[in-house]
């Protein structure tokens, strides 16, 4: 027993334990329009991992965070404002992130071209 060695795997924990600063690492990455696979490839984990720590279930040196903060385009300073509350950041879906912007414009402009299109077709064959 004496010279077997022990490995220790860090698994993911049981319960969920959201801190502030998981929140505030949360609605930064919303906030910027940054897909969660985007922000876990920019700091070298898998979008899994990154998905455990946003709800909870694993934790991240600070190190990591401070990458993420970097990532994020947010200064420390800004960071510490949004854990104080001194700067507040909108709640937003998570799926704001994957909104086409002028996606029902241009739906609308494909529309239009295909009934320009079949009125002159039907037109051509008046003729």
């Amino acid at each position: 027993m004496e010279n077997e060695t022990f490995k220790i795997k860090i698994s993911r924990l049981r319960k969920k334990i959201i801190t502030d600063d998981i929140i505030a690492l949360r609605k930064m990455r919303i906030f910027r329009k940054i897909p969660r696979e985007v922000a876990a490839q920019s700091v070298g984990i898998s979008p899994k991992t990154m998905e455990r720590f946003e709800n909870g279930r694993t934790t991240f040196p600070e190190e990591r965070k401070k990458a993420l903060i970097r990532r994020y385009r947010y200064s420390l300073q800004e960071y510490s404002d949004i854990l104080d509350g001194k700067m507040v950041l909108p709640e937003l879906p998570a799926r704001s992130i994957y909104r086409i912007p002028n996606l029902r414009i241009s739906l609308l402009e494909k529309a239009m071209v295909h009934r320009d299109q079949r009125s002159a077709s039907t037109f051509l064959n008046l003729i």
